[in-house]
């Protein structure tokens, strides 16, 4: 079994709402300790992920109200290790699995560095400055403005280039892209495909994916359908299309996996929870080989971690 590194799912976004669900074996749960184990996931990303419906006063409160359950859930299994600094996942034994916090989207600290900070000492290794919409530190990529990063977006990145942390780009508008790239150390698209496949706003453009890969930065693949494919059901092939795409552009040696998994109401057949990833190896070790399917996996990631943090 190919060890994954998984960059996405919105599993605290749910253990917020329904705190009486175990994330040991929840059947409800796309993301649990029993399918990560079935799917042979190695290592975790849990996104904090703030509704935008939550009035933007109590934002701050939703997202520490996440990182608690990330705590008193996801930390409290056996075997579960929190990463602070992705260079630890080399020290994960055989029988743990390490997992990471990240911040999805700067809605809910208002334009307040020390909440920045905050989220960063409790273990964020990732942030992503957006979600779709706009934010005081930049627009997303559904806000019809399009602004890029704000004096206060351009301090958090200087915070960020301080701790070594990766800014995020899946949900950014194409400007507020433009400006990361332009401004932080360590870039990542957490959850993303290719436009020039399926014609999505959240997806990359050419433009997008040859900056990322001028600047050495992974692209993560998404599994919603929606963001893959415009005919149902979506299939693996049609998540290959995108592989086989951004492979074509020279980002072999940058593609990972960030699966969406309880953020996606959509999947595709095959893929649809923690546990069934292996068939998307199994799919991509066919089409490209063994080679390309562990570097897909995991082997990526590592070698920007051993060579740029």
């Amino acid at each position: 079994m190919i060890p994954i590194i998984d960059w996405h799912c919105d599993v605290l976004y749910k253990l917020e709402k329904h705190p009486e669900w175990r994330f040991s074996d929840c059947e409800h749960l796309d993301v649990n300790a029993l399918k990560m184990r079935q799917g042979g996931v190695k290592v975790q990303a849990f996104a904090l992920f703030i509704e935008p419906s939550i009035p933007i006063e109590d934002k701050f409160a939703s997202a520490k109200c996440q990182v608690e359950r990330f705590k008193t859930h996801v930390l409290s299994t056996p075997g579960f290790v929190q990463i602070r600094h992705f260079k630890e996942i080399h020290d994960l034994k055989d029988d743990e699995i390490g997992v990471f916090l990240t911040l999805e989207g700067l809605d809910c600290v208002g334009s307040d560095l020390d909440k920045v900070k905050y989220f960063l000492d409790e273990g964020v290794l990732s942030v992503g400055f957006t979600w779709n919409n706009a934010n005081l530190a930049c627009d997303g990529i559904m806000e019809p403005r399009g602004a890029g990063l704000s004096a206060f977006g351009y301090d958090v990145v200087s915070l960020l280039n301080e701790r070594g942390v990766f800014a995020d780009v899946s949900h950014i508008s194409e400007h507020g892209f433009e400006d990361i790239l332009n401004s932080a150390d360590h870039v990542i698209a957490s959850h993303s495909n290719a436009r020039s496949v399926y014609h999505h706003v959240r997806n990359l453009t050419d433009h997008q994916l040859s900056r990322m890969l001028t600047k050495g930065a992974p692209v993560h693949l998404v599994f919603f359908s929606r963001f893959t494919s415009d005919h149902s059901p979506c299939t693996l092939d049609d998540l290959i299309k995108h592989v086989e795409y951004m492979i074509q552009m020279g980002l072999v040696s940058q593609l990972g996996l960030g699966s969406d998994f309880d953020g996606i109401d959509d999947k595709i057949v095959g893929l649809e929870d923690s546990s069934q990833t292996q068939n998307l190896l199994s799919h991509l070790e066919k089409h490209f080989g063994q080679d390309i399917a562990q570097r897909i996996a995991y082997k990526n990631f590592m070698h920007y971690v051993d060579t740029k943090l």
